[in-house]
C-alpha cells in the first residue's frame, strides 16, 4: 500500500488526456466562469451541431465526414481534459481529508467562549 502523503499513479490514458491543451478561464472573474459553463458552452455546442450539418451537406463526400469528425474530436478533447482534472481534484480532496485531524476539545472550547460572549452581550 502507498503512504497517505503519496499520490496514486495515474493510468496511461489519464496522463495522455492531461497533456491535451486546456480551456483557460483563469484570467476571468468567477462570474464569467459560471456564465461560460451555463450559457456560452451550450450555445457553442448547439451551433456546432448545425455547423456539422452544414459541413456534411456542403462539402464533398470524403472530406465532409473528416471535417465533421475533426471538429467533434477537438471539442471532446478540450472538454475531456477539464473533466479529468475535476475528477482528479475531487479524488485528491476526498483522500487528503483523511489526514486532517479534528481537535474537538479545542473547537468545543472556542464555541463555548463564543456562546459566553454572546450571552454577555445580550445581558448588557
Amino acid at each position: 500500500m502507498s503512504e497517505p502523503d503519496q499520490k496514486p499513479k495515474l493510468s496511461l490514458a489519464w496522463r495522455i488526456i492531461l497533456k491535451f491543451p486546456r480551456l483557460s478561464l483563469e484570467g476571468f472573474s468567477d462570474r464569467f466562469h459560471g456564465f461560460f459553463w451555463i450559457i456560452i458552452l451550450p450555445v457553442f455546442l448547439f451551433c456546432t451541431f448545425f455547423g456539422n450539418l452544414l459541413m456534411l451537406t456542403c462539402i464533398p463526400f470524403p472530406f465532409n465526414i473528416g471535417t465533421a469528425m475533426a471538429v467533434n474530436i477537438l471539442i471532446v478533447i478540450l472538454l475531456l481534459r477539464i473533466l479529468v482534472e475535476r475528477v482528479i481534484k475531487t479524488y485528491e480532496s476526498i483522500t487528503s481529508s483523511a489526514s486532517f485531524k479534528w481537535d474537538m476539545e479545542k473547537s468545543l472550547e472556542d464555541y463555548m467562549l463564543i456562546l459566553k460572549k454572546n450571552e454577555d452581550e445580550e445581558k448588557d
